[in-house]
C-alpha cells in the first residue's frame, strides 16, 4: 500500500470505503456511515448510468443527508433512541474504478489516500455482477463466467489487499462483504454467479481468521432476498415493499456490525424478508 501524502487539512473522522455504489445497498451504506461520523470514499465502475451522471448526485445526497442528520440530532434531545453523532464538514471522495482490474483498483485507492491523507478504517465491498436470467452449463459462456468471477470474488481480494496494511498500521478496522443466496448453495442456471459468490464467502472466512490478531473484523453478509431497487422490481414483478428487502434497513445492519465491540463480533449473518423465513 502506498504511503500517505501530507495534506494541509486535518481530518478527525475515520474513513470508510464503499465499493459498488448506486441506488441500492452500496449507496445507502455510504449515506448511513456518513451520518455515523465517517468520511466516505465511494467507488463505482461507471460515472454514469443510462446516460446520466450517478456519482455526483450520490455524493451530494450523502452530504445533504449527513447535514440533515446532524441538525436533527442536535435539535432533538428527548428521543428514546440514541442520537447519531453530530456531523459537520463531511468529506466524500468519488472514484470511478473497475474492481476486476488490479491497476484500476490500485490507482483508485491510491488517489483516495492522496486526497484524504488517511488509511481506510472500514471497507464495504458491495460490487457484484450477474445476469438477470439463468444459463445452463452447456450454454454458459466462459468469458462471461470469468468476468463475473472477477467482480464477485477477485475484486474483493484486490480491494481488501489495498486496505489491509493500513488497517494493521491503524490498530484495526472492519471489512464487510455483500454476499447472496448463491454464497451458500448453488442453483440450476446460476454457475456464473454462484462460483464467485461462494468464493467471496471463502475469502471472507480466510480474512476473518487472518485479521483477528490485528483487530480487523471481517464479516460476510448474505443478502438472501431480492432487494427493493427498480431493476429487481421489474425483473421479479414484485411491487409490495413487504416482498423485497429494504436497502436502507440493510444499511442499518451494516452500521450495527461495524460498531460491534471486539468481544462480540459477527463473522457471518444472513438477511431474509419475513415471507422467506
Amino acid at each position: 500500500e502506498a504511503s500517505l501524502a501530507s495534506t494541509p487539512q486535518q481530518h478527525n473522522r475515520p474513513l470508510a470505503a464503499v465499493v459498488g455504489v448506486g441506488v441500492g445497498i452500496g449507496g445507502e451504506v455510504a449515506k448511513r456511515l456518513a451520518k455515523q461520523g465517517y468520511d466516505v470514499a465511494i467507488f463505482a465502475r461507471n460515472q454514469t448510468y443510462k446516460g446520466a451522471d450517478k456519482l455526483s448526485p450520490l455524493k451530494q445526497q450523502i452530504l445533504d443527508e449527513a447535514l440533515r442528520s446532524a441538525s436533527s440530532s442536535s435539535s432533538s434531545s428527548s428521543s428514546s433512541q440514541p442520537a447519531l453523532p453530530v456531523v459537520s464538514g463531511v468529506h466524500v471522495y468519488a472514484q470511478v474504478m473497475d474492481a476486476a482490474n488490479p491497476q484500476s483498483v490500485a490507482e483508485a485507492f491510491a488517489q483516495v489516500r492522496k486526497e484524504s491523507g488517511r488509511h481506510v478504517s472500514v471497507l464495504v465491498y458491495n460490487a457484484g455482477a450477474r445476469t438477470m436470467g439463468t444459463t445452463l452449463i452447456g450454454e454458459q459462456n466462459e468469458d462471461e463466467l470469468l468476468a463475473f468471477w472477477k467482480v464477485n470474488c477477485y475484486g474483493a481480494f484486490l480491494c481488501a489487499k489495498q486496505v489491509w496494511q493500513g488497517m494493521i498500521d491503524n490498530g484495526g478496522g472492519t471489512i464487510l462483504f455483500t454476499g447472496a443466496t448463491a454464497s451458500t448453495r448453488g442453483a440450476k442456471g446460476f454457475s456464473s454467479f454462484g462460483i464467485g459468490k461462494a468464493g467471496l464467502r471463502s475469502l471472507s472466512q480466510t480474512l476473518a481468521s487472518e485479521g483477528a490478531e490485528h483487530n480487523i473484523h471481517v464479516c460476510h453478509v448474505i443478502v438472501d432476498a431480492p432487494v427493493n431497487i427498480p431493476i429487481i422490481r421489474k425483473v421479479t414483478n414484485r411491487r409490495g415493499a413487504e416482498d423485497l428487502a429494504d436497502p436502507r434497513e440493510i444499511a442499518e445492519l451494516y452500521a450495527h456490525i461495524i460498531g460491534q465491540p471486539s468481544t462480540c463480533w459477527t463473522s457471518e449473518v444472513d438477511v431474509h424478508i419475513r415471507a422467506k423465513v
